[in-house]
């Protein structure tokens, strides 16, 4: 068994989606409710193959442990794995519990053989509400084959179950894997300007494709991708610790919806290009001011928010440059060197129209 934890994440290798429940965590890192528990378990135990007392062990501590956590996890059984000989992945995502049966070609994108099982867990980085908001399955197109290069589009209905707060996001996540067997949590997110009706009703999205323009390998991206889509709220607080340092809260007021998609790249997509986009910054990399917090210039209008894809764009006139992210804060910037310099404006929420100064330097590497 081989075991690596890397910034809260660990990963484990042991020699349209059936949500099992609808119970809800309590909060971020509270543990899954008791029937998330009981229900999650449950299925292990009628489902696996294991025929080892001690990987059997090992396997339930895992969920044991994870599901008393609180966090977000994934489990990956192989063929041999399981009583009904179909390989099987299993998702725990916001205190729902996801079941994918899988194909042989798709199990063979993610595991070394039929024998093999793998588990990866992430702690959690928002909030699980109760729910206000209930959706429904969501529905992505042309599921069966998403160009990983391009935009995730499809639709989900919703009812309101009570009044929701101000200010909503559509949200996209989804979990990808390094080559160094990091497990990496990433999202996206849709502002709903219209807000939501009393009666109910079908949200369209087009989310940022799941991976940027700068992959070459048509294998890159290629096989099974889960991806969550739930409606929340965004919102900059004070730091508990520093309140002169504002922090970004996620908070989840619905259910989660998921999705298997079969991600396969296309060998002739060429990405579209956003006019007035020349390549003076395309490919630099540059942090904020007294953050941690990087851009990446992409080709196409494209860029990286601290190495995710991010949603929104980029365009450059000269020596000025826009930035927009997910239609939530614009930045104008002036290029000076290594230096980029100017203001950022938030275009929605309780800041709509406050201006700040925003400085970045350009990273070295």
């Amino acid at each position: 068994m081989r075991r690596t934890c890397i910034l809260k994440t660990t990963f484990l290798v042991f020699g349209v989606a059936t949500a099992l429940v609808s119970g809800r965590a309590r909060g971020d890192g509270a543990a899954a409710s008791s029937s998330v528990r009981r229900q999650a378990l449950d299925w292990l135990s009628a489902n696996d193959n294991f025929n080892d007392a001690k990987l059997s062990g090992d396997v339930r501590n895992a969920f044991s442990q994870e599901l008393q956590n609180g966090t977000d996890f994934v489990a990956t059984f192989g063929a041999e794995r399981m009583q009904s000989g179909r390989p099987s992945q299993v998702h725990l995502f916001a205190g729902q519990f996801f079941v994918f049966p899988l194909s042989d070609a798709q199990a063979a994108k993610l595991l070394k053989g039929p024998r093999e099982i793998t588990f990866a867990c992430r702690s959690r980085r928002y909030e699980v509400q109760p729910a206000r908001i209930e959706l429904g399955q969501v529905k992505i197109d042309g599921a069966d084959r998403q160009d990983p290069r391009k935009p995730v589009v499809g639709e989900v209905s919703y009812k309101i179950q009570a009044r929701p707060p101000e200010n909503l996001v559509m949200r996209l996540s989804y979990r990808t894997e390094t080559k160094g067997g990091q497990s990496v949590f990433h999202q996206s997110v849709l502002h709903l300007k219209n807000g939501l009706s009393a009666n109910g009703g079908t949200l369209r999205f087009s989310f940022a494709p799941l991976y940027d323009d700068t992959i070459k390998d048509d294998s890159a991206g290629a096989g099974p991708q889960v991806v969550f889509v739930d409606v929340s709220t965004l919102t900059e607080e004070a730091g508990p610790s520093n309140p002169g340092v504002k922090l970004t809260k996620m908070r989840v007021f619905s259910n989660s919806t998921a999705a298997m998609l079969d991600m396969t790249p296309s060998a002739d997509f060429t990405p579209a290009v956003i006019p007035g986009t020349p390549s003076t910054l395309e490919g630099s990399k540059w942090r904020f001011g007294g953050t941690e917090t990087t851009v990446e210039f992409l080709a196409g209008g494209r860029f990286r928010w601290n190495g995710r894809p991010g949603t929104g764009y980029w365009k450059q006139d000269g020596n000025s440059i826009l930035l927009n992210t997910s239609d939530y804060t614009l930045f104008r910037l002036n290029i000076d060197g290594n230096t980029l310099k100017g203001t950022w404006e938030r275009l929605q929420g309780g800041e709509a129209g406050q201006k700040n100064p925003s400085s970045l330097t350009k990273v070295v590497e």
